[in-house]
């Protein structure tokens, strides 16, 4: 039995000598974890189309532990976020956090536009306001997970904002500390094991050296 689901690879671990466990955030299913065998074969034919923070819709096969792809169609590779290193920083630690806070099995509509306005906002923000978008995306996340206090103008702002884009756009000086400040506490405050992947470092690194935060 197959089913089909359109979705992000959002992340990736190499199993055994040939295969690869995908982390998916899916419109029909949320978070799922699936797997493919062989596909570090040179003479894959799925490998080229499963690239990390890519847009697919899969074709997936029952498995006993994990579903297994077995047809990948590529809807969006994402290369001009990709390809300029302050926006991938911030795509790479979006995603730790993200990773880290959401379930498997849980589907959630609000969830899934919000991982599609962020991809959104990254191809379209300058690559100077990547940073911003990336605290703006986490302070959202925060918000829909119902763990993000409500109380501040800028937060107020936030959430009247339909788009990350349209948030991060005209900021302050003063609203970019606050955001920064407040996108701090809460990934503090939200995961056990502060999370400390070279993205992290590079996310912090940029944002503080453009707004002159200090990198936690």
């Amino acid at each position: 039995m197959t089913f089909r689901v359109h979705g992000f690879i959002i992340g990736k671990n190499d199993v055994r000598e040939y295969d690869r466990a995908f982390t998916l955030y899916t419109k029909e299913h949320g978070k799922v974890s699936v797997m493919t065998i062989g596909v570090r074969k040179i003479t894959s034919k799925l490998c080229g189309n499963l690239e990390l923070f890519s847009e697919v819709a899969l074709g997936l096969a029952r498995g006993r532990s994990l579903d297994r792809i077995a047809h990948v169609e590529m809807i969006d590779r994402h290369l001009s976020i990709k390809e300029q290193l302050e926006k991938s920083s911030v795509l790479y630690y979006f995603f730790e956090i993200f990773n880290h806070l959401i379930k498997d099995g849980q589907r959630d509509d609000d969830l899934y536009a919000l991982v599609v306005d962020f991809f959104s906002s990254l191809h379209d923000v300058p690559s100077g306001k990547a940073g911003l978008a990336g605290c703006a995306a986490l302070l959202k996340l925060g918000m829909a997970l119902g763990c993000q206090e409500r109380s501040n103008g800028i937060i107020q702002t936030l959430q009247r904002s339909q788009s990350i884009l349209t948030f991060v756009k005209n900021r302050s000086n003063q609203e970019r500390n606050d955001l920064l400040g407040y996108t701090e506490r809460f990934v503090r405050n939200q995961c056990d094991i502060q999370p400390q992947s070279k993205a992290y470092f590079d996310f912090y690194t940029a944002i503080s050296t453009k707004y002159g935060k200090n990198a936690v």
